[in-house]
This record gives C-alpha cells, structure tokens and sequence, in this order.
C-alpha cells in the first residue's frame, strides 16, 4: 500500500528510518531511510513492505530474542491501547558497535488507526555515554586513592589557592580539609620564607616537574622539612591551570643526618665517602681544616691522589 501523498511525503523527509505498520501487524509504508537500512543489513530492498512485524519480531530467536519479544509487546500495545513505545538496542554489525533508538506511536490514517515506528541511530550518543561513564569511575577511583594516600597532596591554582587537601595533609599540616581550601598556599610558608607564591609557582610551571626540599609550617607554628615533588596541572586543552604538590615530611631524616654530619666534621681522623671507582665525593670538614685543605680541594678527586 502507497499512503497518500502527503502522509508518504511526510514519512520521506524523515532522517530516521520510518515505517507505518496496520492493526494487524503488516508494515504497509516505508521511507527511504528504512528501505536503505534494509538493503545494507542483507534485507529486501522494499524495506519488508508486506510483511507481518509482529510475526518477524515472534519468530526471532538467539540473542536478539528478549529485544525482540520487547518490541511485539510494545507495538501490540501502541495498535491496541494506543500506548507510546520506546526502547534502545543493540544492533552490532561484523565491523562496527551500533545501537538504536526505537519509538512506536498511535497514528490516523485516514484509513483507520496504524503504528508509525522510527529507529534512529544513536551509536554516538551510546559511546558518548560509555566515555562518560568510564571516565566519571576512573574519576571515583582517582579520587579514592587520594583521598586515602599516604603522601600529602597539596593542590593549587594559579593564583595559589589551595584547590585539593587529602587527609595525610590533614594529619602533616593539621588544617581540616574545610579549614584550608580556598586559602593561599603562603598559609604554609614560614615567615622567612624567601620566594613569593607567585615565583614560586611560576619555578613549577616553567621548569615542569620539580624535586626540593622546602620548609612548611604547621597550624601548631611548627617548622617541617618537606620533601616535595611538584607538577603542574594542565586541562583538557593542554593549558596549565594549577600546581599538584606531594608533600613528604623529612624533619627528623634531616635533622638525624645534620647531627651525624656535625659529629663527622668535628672528627680529627678523616672520614671519607667514595665511589666505585674510588673518586670522593664526601669528606668531614676538621682534617681538612688542620691540613689548611677546603672541600673544593679534594671532592671529586681519586682518593689516592
């Protein structure tokens, strides 16, 4: 059956695969995107115009079997009770991912009551989705191993807010997480501190990854040695937008090697570290000064020369 020229109009300027289908199940109306549809999916080239949806959807058995079931019922109940139809289904080829987006609606005729039902591809918005939802559970779990990390992770715009704050921040530091965003990261910089936060920042982002030790202070006011390795932080367009700091405290490590480092220089007998090919690379500092010798005479020198 030919609908009348404007319903057969209508059906043609639709982008989506269209076709009306009678009470009774045949599908008696179908436009060029369905008939192509067909065609390319080893189907008849008049887009099934004839046959019965209702007995091709019972007789469909395998994987797409439970989809398929869904659909009859669907469309039995847009045919009978006048009810709307949707669903989405996957419709893989041997080469490509695709799925689909069915809906089924009561329409007149002129010829009594039928079913218009569009499929619409919507392979990009179903990959879209899947990105998303990848994305957002790799963003839970990034989140989880930093809120539970070990390490202090200090994060900072460019301005120097402090924008991240993990627990073991909370626990170096002693500012809650509540207490410390949205203030500058100069809160942790003692008063002698000698770069501002801006040069500070700018070190980082020019120089790209860093490893130093720096002094912090505390909420307590007290004085920590910190190892910190710091990175910049860039968007998904490759901008530079802030700083990520860890921040390891390395106080009493520093203060264990000053002492021993003061024990070794105020030692008359020499002490030495070599390396493998008996080169030196460290010396206490009172043999040298009784010999009328600096460090710069005999650091990285062979030991026997």
């Amino acid at each position: 059956m030919t609908l009348p020229f404007d319903h057969q109009a209508l059906l043609e300027a639709l982008n989506d695969s269209a076709a009306v289908v009678a009470t009774d199940g045949r599908i008696v109306a179908v436009n060029a995107a369905w008939r192509a549809f067909s065609s390319e999916n080893g189907g008849p080239g008049d887009g099934f115009v004839g046959s019965n949806y209702l007995q091709i959807c019972s007789a469909t058995t395998g994987e797409d079997g439970e989809t398929a079931r869904s659909v009859e019922n669907g469309l039995r109940e847009v045919l009978e009770l006048g009810r709307n139809f949707r669903t989405e289904y996957a419709c893989h080829s041997g080469t490509a991912r695709r799925w689909f987006e069915m809906t089924v609606t009561r329409i007149e005729t002129g010829q009594g009551p039928h079913a218009l039902v569009l499929h619409r591809n919507i392979t990009a918005q179903r990959l879209n989705r899947i990105d998303i939802g990848v994305a957002e559970m790799n963003a839970r779990h990034l989140a989880d191993i930093v809120a539970t990390m070990p390490v202090a992770l200090v994060g900072f715009d460019l301005d120097g807010t402090i924008t991240s704050w993990n627990s073991a921040a909370e626990e170096l530091y002693g500012y809650t997480r509540d207490e410390i965003l949205g203030r500058s990261i100069a809160t942790l910089f003692p008063p002698d501190e000698p770069r501002s936060v801006s040069g500070y920042i700018d070190d980082i982002v020019v120089g790209g990854q860093r490893h130093f030790l720096a002094m912090r202070r505390t909420r307590a006011g007290d004085r920590r040695t910190i190892s910190v390795s710091a990175a910049p932080v860039r968007d998904a367009s490759g901008n530079i937008v802030g700083v990520s700091n860890l921040n390891r405290d390395v106080t009493e490590r520093r203060d264990a090697e000053e002492r021993l480092r003061s024990v070794l220089d105020n030692l008359f007998a020499f002490v030495g570290v070599l390396d493998l090919n008996g080169v030196l690379i460290e010396a206490n500092r009172a043999p040298l000064e009784a010999a009328g010798l600096s460090s710069e005479d005999v650091i990285r020198r062979k030991f026997w020369d």
